[in-house]
């Protein structure tokens, strides 16, 4: 056994986010969006989120899907972020001021 040294780099929380809210809608990537928009800079997640190709509509493709799953008391989503503390009404109040500042 040797000792070796590994370097892990991780990306900024925006980057993060702009990734999740692209991904497909389950579960998993809610929540972690919902965690990691909380911890971020709502305007640069947005940058990024332009800045990458076709990006954009991935995320406005699923942003209405992802919030609906998040205000429906019966879903796993909801119970996660009341669970971890997350308002969901300025949540959903920040994923609609994305959206509104992706499509225009």
């Amino acid at each position: 056994m040797k000792d070796e040294n590994i370097i892990v780099r991780i990306p900024p929380v925006e980057h993060m986010v702009a990734v999740k809210l692209g991904l497909p809608v389950d579960y998993k990537n809610n929540f972690d969006a919902q965690v990691l928009l909380a911890l971020c800079d709502v305007e640069q997640v947005i940058e990024v989120i332009q800045e990458n190709d076709d990006w954009a509509e991935m995320v406005l493709r699923r942003v209405q899907k992802l919030i609906g799953r998040l205000q429906n008391p019966n879903r796993l989503e909801h119970i996660l972020a009341l669970n971890s503390g997350l308002n969901i009404k300025d949540h959903v109040k920040k994923l609609q001021y994305i959206e509104r500042k992706l499509k225009s």
